[in-house]
């Protein structure tokens, strides 16, 4: 994910089996987002999570 270009303002990538798609969109004017975690402090833009189930609706 993070492959996104700095011009760019969606990146999105499968998993590992294609069962799933994941899609980050950047917030226009969103600004800094912080995650506090166990390890420290998790900074960047904000986005948007989209996870996408591929295999929704196959037998």
């Amino acid at each position: 994910m993070s492959a996104r270009s700095p011009d760019d303002t969606e990146v999105k990538t499968t998993t590992g089996d294609g069962s799933m798609e994941i899609r980050l969109s950047l917030v226009a004017d969103g600004g800094e987002v912080a995650i506090d975690t166990e390890d420290g402090v998790l900074r960047g833009p904000e986005h948007v999570i989209d996870i996408i189930d591929l295999m929704r609706g196959t037998a």
